[in-house]
């Protein structure tokens, strides 16, 4: 289901226009930086289009998550550290 919702309806949900990148924590200004929303449950698989399945993120972040989940996402960042001799443990 597509919902329709305002620029300050996002930035409220948001929380400003300062946040973090929900998945590496960087920091982004949003009247300065570049970014990307970034549907956390992607549409292809499911998800909807609404404000509480939308996050802030980096653009290369963005890029590189494509379509997954964020569980597979995390996946294969672990199997890329994991290939290059990093040990990889959720604390």
């Amino acid at each position: 289901m597509n919902k329709r919702f305002t620029y300050k309806q996002a930035l409220d949900h948001i929380g400003g226009t300062k946040v973090k990148c929900y998945l590496t924590g960087e920091e982004i200004d949003l009247l300065v930086d570049d970014y990307h929303i970034d549907h956390i449950f992607p549409v292809s698989k499911g998800g909807e289009n609404t404000l509480e399945n939308l996050a802030i993120v980096t653009p290369e972040v963005n890029r590189s998550k494509s379509d997954m989940t964020v569980e597979e996402y995390l996946s294969l960042c672990k199997t890329v550290l994991e290939n290059f001799g990093y040990e990889v443990n959720k604390q």
